[in-house]
């Protein structure tokens, strides 16, 4: 099965363990699945095979991915998916509808990339400073990568993850939201890694 998808908006994450059956496809075993793309066209080939042949109406499988998309929570991203009958035995496609993306926004309320990267990594004080409920806080990276943005109280301890994702290169600003932090007022350290960088800035709330 291919499943077609516009790669500047969402990308899949490769893997057969990312591919979870359904109770449509219960006792299929997932036996491969790989991202190619040519241009802002990308396709996912998933291959699985079961002992019975899959009778009614139901999604197949579901699967992550990474989206590069608003902040609505739900989006619907247009994708067109091909049978691959590569064993002829045959197979009738009755629905070829979108799928729904859902987006996890909890950590923060906003994440966005706003200028393609100068292959420079930078993390900047958080704005305004203080700040008092709502704030943005402003950071570059240099190469694709896990990227992960959290933010640290005076004891050291990990309070909140604004950003725990796979992201490429560019600029990125992060709006957040104090009170669905649950952050009371005080000095806080937020603190970014992707790749080879790590850096720290200090991080003032006030209330």
């Amino acid at each position: 099965m291919k499943v077609n998808y516009l790669a500047s908006l969402v990308e899949p994450i490769a893997g057969v363990d990312n591919i979870k059956t359904t109770a449509l496809t219960n006792g299929w075993t997932v036996e491969s699945a790989v991202n190619s793309r040519q241009g802002e066209q990308g396709t996912l080939t998933v291959t699985m095979s079961g002992p019975t042949a899959l009778r009614g109406e139901g999604s197949l499988f579901r699967f992550k991915m990474n989206a590069y998309l608003g902040t609505e929570l739900n989006s619907i991203v247009g994708c067109n998916m091909d049978i691959l009958d590569q064993t002829k035995k045959g197979y009738v496609l009755v629905n070829n509808r979108p799928g729904k993306v859902i987006v996890d926004l909890n950590c923060s309320k906003e994440i966005r990339r706003v200028h393609i990267s100068d292959n420079t990594y930078t993390l900047k004080a958080g704005t305004p400073n203080p700040v008092v409920s709502h704030g943005t806080i402003d950071y570059s990276i240099g190469l694709d990568g896990q990227t992960t943005v959290e933010i640290y109280n005076v004891m050291g301890q990990k309070v909140s993850t604004l950003v725990d994702q796979f992201q490429r290169s560019g600029q990125y600003q992060i709006a957040f939201d104090t009170d669905a932090l649950q952050l009371t007022s005080g000095t806080y350290t937020c603190k970014i890694v992707s790749g080879p960088y790590t850096e720290t800035t200090k991080l003032v709330i006030t209330k």
